[in-house]
């Protein structure tokens, strides 16, 4: 289990608190809610959250996925037939598409489309089946929706996924050296950006992109993006920023410069990057495993940080 999840606990309050920072950023003064006992998360490590359209919070936990009114938590830990599956591992990501449903990535599963309204899971890809198809061992990581509606899904072992939709057909890429053999299977994370580009963080080899045109995966091959595992993606206006343990880079899409926000020596405890939350002020937020919360004003170039008793 990948313990920096566990800081996502603390993203919590950025659904709690939205609309509420101000962009001087230095002067907020934020009130977190923690959910006492009696609740689900309560002892439980929360991987990721996120808001439907209807205002829903989702959870994505240890135990399972969780759904939160903001009056009760709805679990599907004790569901049957298909939806018991959101409850057999970890979900680690979740997503929702242009319909308001949620995809859910099990660890251990695969990928589960719930419709919200009725409850009732709408598409499943296992990652059974995967291993079955292809004789490999794959891990999935993360998952995205692009323009056209497909949904795109790294992995670990297994390169990178595409559901498309119109046609209900799965396809996989690889991504081939200069000789024409497949090196790298291994990603973490999947990003779809507001032009419709997809960007992948890899496990040691950097970052990628989606080549439309000639309908396959491209390496960036900028010196930023060294052999750490790229695990968060958020995009601001032309700029990308990625985070792995060590850095935080600031990726201009059109000219291709980068800066480092963060750098730390490789070897380094003492930040360990673990997340980012791009918030509707345009304010970075990156959690961390040792140093609590930081947060990054892209306007004035500012940073500020904030700890917990």
């Amino acid at each position: 289990m990948r313990k920096f999840l566990i800081i996502n606990y603390l993203l919590i309050a950025f659904w709690l608190i939205a609309g509420m920072v101000s962009c001087n950023a230095q002067s907020v003064n934020m009130q977190f809610r923690y959910f006492e006992e009696g609740s689900p998360l309560n002892g439980n490590a929360v991987y990721v959250t996120c808001q439907d359209a209807d205002g829903y919070l989702w959870f994505g936990t240890y135990k399972g996925l969780y759904r939160y009114d903001g009056y009760t938590f709805k679990s599907f830990q004790d569901e049957n037939g298909e939806l018991k599956k959101l409850s057999q591992g970890p979900v680690e990501k979740i997503i929702i598409d242009h319909k308001n449903c949620i995809w859910a990535v099990v660890n251990g599963v695969g990928l589960i489309c719930l419709d919200i309204k009725s409850d009732k899971v709408m598409k499943e890809i296992l990652i059974n089946d995967l291993n079955l198809q292809y004789g490999i061992n794959i891990q999935m990581t993360c998952a995205a929706e692009d323009n056209d509606k497909n949904i795109w899904i790294s992995t670990r072992f297994g390169g990178i996924f595409k559901w498309q939709r119109r046609t209900d057909r799965l396809f996989r890429y690889q991504v081939p050296d200069s000789a024409g053999r497949a090196f790298n299977n291994m990603f973490e994370y999947v990003k779809s950006d507001q032009s419709g580009t997809i960007w992948f963080g890899s496990t040691n080899k950097g970052l990628y992109c989606f080549n439309k045109n000639d309908d396959k995966i491209e390496r960036i091959p900028l010196n930023c993006f060294h052999d750490a595992p790229i695990i968060d993606i958020e995009q601001y206006n032309r700029y990308l920023f990625t985070v792995d343990k060590t850095s935080i880079v600031k990726f201009d899409i059109q000219t291709k410069n980068y800066t480092f926000l963060i750098r730390t020596k490789k070897d380094s405890t003492l930040f360990g990057c673990a997340s980012l939350f791009l918030d509707s002020d345009s304010l970075l937020w990156v959690a961390t495993e040792k140093k609590g919360l930081f947060l990054f004003n892209e306007k004035d170039q500012k940073w500020s940080d904030y700890t917990f008793d």
